[in-house]
Parts: C-alpha cells; sequence; structure tokens
C-alpha cells in the first residue's frame, strides 16, 4: 500500500514538474499561445510574406504558438474605402492619414500541432475567442474591444452611415482585428468600408432590410443641452458600485421635444445616466421607432447601446446589444 502510495505521488510529481519546466521554457523563450480570430481561417506560410507558400490554414479559435515577434517585416494586407482620418497602431506602430484606410500586417512566427510557419499578427488575439450565441451585436465606430464573444463569421452585418441621399442601411462584410491600444493593451477593431461616414455597425442573425431610413434623427439635434429631449429616472435601485446589483435595471422615459413623444428605456446595471440619443429610426423595418443611447457607466467607460423594438417587452425597450467605447 505504501509503495503504491508513493509511485502515486511520484508519478504525480513528475507530470508537475513537465508543466512547470514547460511554462518556464516558454517563458525564458518569449513563447506566448495566443488564438486565432481570422472568421474564415488563418493561412500559415512557409516565409514572412504574402508571397510566402501557404502551408496550413488555422481555423477561428485556434490556440498557437508564438514562437518570434520581433522579425521586422510588414505587408499591406489590403485598404477599406474611406474619406475621412484614420489612426491604426499595429505591433507599436502607428498608422496615421487620410483617404483610404491601409491595413497593415506584421509577420510573426508560430508553431501548432507538427506545423511552424509564418501569420500576420492581426489576426492573433491574447484571449481566446467565445462563441457565444447572441441575437444581435452592435459596434459604434468609435468601438474597440477587449475580447471578441462571438464568431463574426455566422452573422449578418449591417453598416449604418450617413449618405448625400440620407441615412442608409446598407449590408456590409467588416474584418476584425487586433490593434494595440495605449492604454487598454491588445484591443479587437471592426474594419469595414466608409467607416467615417459610419453610426455603427450591427450584426444580427436575421436580415434587415438594405434601404434609406425615412425621418431619421441624429445626436446633434438630440442632446439635453439643446432642451429637444430630456431623461426621467422612473424606477431601479440608486448607483452603486454594489457587486451585487449585478442583475438590477434602472428605468428612464426619454421624452423627445417638441413632439413630447414618451419612450421607456431599461438600462442594464453598471450604467448611470444616459447621456443624449445618438439616432433614432426605423433600423429593424416593423415600422416604430429604434434608438441608440449613448450613457456614461460606474466604471467611467462610454457605453452605446440599440435599443430594437422588436425586442420591447410591456411596452418597454430592452437593450439589444450595446458597445463599449475606447478614445485613446
Amino acid at each position: 500500500m505504501i509503495g503504491n502510495s508513493f509511485s502515486t505521488l511520484r508519478a504525480g510529481l513528475f507530470v508537475v514538474s513537465v508543466v512547470l519546466l514547460f511554462l518556464f521554457h516558454n517563458k525564458l523563450s518569449g513563447q506566448k499561445e495566443e488564438y486565432v480570430i481570422a472568421p474564415n481561417g488563418l493561412k500559415v506560410r512557409d516565409a514572412p510574406s504574402l508571397a510566402g507558400k501557404v502551408i496550413a490554414l488555422l481555423p477561428f479559435g485556434e490556440r498557437v504558438q508564438v514562437v518570434k515577434k520581433d522579425i521586422n517585416h510588414i505587408d499591406t494586407l489590403y485598404s477599406i474605402k474611406n474619406n475621412g482620418n484614420y489612426y491604426s497602431c499595429i505591433n507599436g506602430v502607428e498608422y496615421f492619414g487620410r483617404g483610404d484606410m491601409f491595413i497593415i500586417g506584421s509577420w510573426v512566427k508560430i508553431s501548432t500541432g507538427n506545423k511552424t510557419g509564418y501569420v500576420v499578427d492581426n489576426y492573433l488575439f491574447e484571449r481566446q475567442p467565445a462563441t457565444k450565441d447572441l441575437e444581435t451585436i452592435y459596434f459604434d465606430k468609435n468601438n474597440t474591444s477587449w475580447e471578441l464573444q462571438f464568431n463574426p463569421k455566422q452573422y449578418n452585418w449591417y453598416a449604418l452611415r450617413k449618405e448625400q441621399e440620407g441615412v442608409k442601411l446598407v449590408r456590409s462584410y467588416p474584418d476584425f482585428i487586433s490593434q494595440c491600444s495605449e492604454y487598454s493593451g491588445q484591443v479587437i477593431t471592426p474594419i469595414y468600408d466608409k467607416m467615417d461616414a459610419s453610426i455603427g455597425l450591427i450584426g444580427t442573425k436575421k436580415s434587415l432590410l438594405e434601404r434609406v431610413i425615412e425621418d431619421p434623427m441624429i445626436d446633434a439635434n438630440l442632446t439635453r443641452e439643446a432642451n429637444t429631449g430630456r431623461f426621467i429616472k422612473v424606477s431601479g435601485p440608486e448607483l452603486t458600485s454594489d457587486t451585487q446589483l449585478v442583475d438590477s435595471c434602472w428605468v428612464y422615459e426619454f421624452i423627445a421635444a417638441p413632439a413630447e413623444e414618451l419612450i421607456l428605456l431599461e438600462f442594464s446595471a453598471g450604467a448611470t445616466t444616459p447621456i443624449k440619443v445618438k439616432f433614432i429610426g426605423d433600423i429593424d423595418s416593423d415600422g416604430e421607432r429604434d434608438y441608440i443611447i449613448w450613457s456614461n457607466t460606474i466604471y467611467d467607460l462610454f457605453e452605446m447601446s440599440l435599443y430594437l423594438s422588436l425586442d420591447r417587452k410591456d411596452g418597454i425597450y430592452i437593450k439589444s446589444a450595446h458597445s463599449r467605447l475606447d478614445f485613446d
């Protein structure tokens, strides 16, 4: 009995020693685990160049070991149509200008399974992407995220943007890339055509009707300071950072002047009073108004929330999706 116990203990210590040695070796060698965030898979090449031969295609969510980062070789992967100013920060290098936005990738050496090769680091992220089954996703054009909770390939994407003929809802095909942020570290950013004219980006399991939105209202005319709209809290606990209020919510009246239209909106725990309405218009083409509301949170972050009329419960607009903004 004692001999068996000793053998089991020795085997356990051996396994622990191997794991610790592996982790210690990775730390000394600078290796780091990261995950593939390219929805259609990430090409592994035999050289750090777009001219390199493709030797493997890694699926979304695949874990890899980054063997070497300081290759000092970058490539322009593609550009998006953009008429305004843009700013990007890739692997610690800043790129900015006006006009089309060039997406630049920095090459890293990775290993996975029995394969070793090179990929661009735009499509690697330090946290494993989740595959939550969300009905609706919303990104403001200034939005970055500390995680990717879904597989973008599983959604239909639409951009809500300002054009000469009005505010249009158009089909979009965004890319999601990792970038560095001075204050927030590594973040994920959606990239798509005409971001400069965008109000927001919506991902949904449903199909939306592409069209010019009738009689839209945009934030410039809806600020509280202009007395064209105001929020009044009608129910919910007082603001607190107490974690026990995670499941609490606040209901606010939004009174839109001059029509004095009354709308009830529910804000989940963590949000303070809403700041202003960014957009009003029929996004889901059900004949009812939908809202994009800008609020701040107890953690001094800004949150942009999408309220679709189809998601109302007992006459109250329930948050369909939200994005938190990073303005660094």
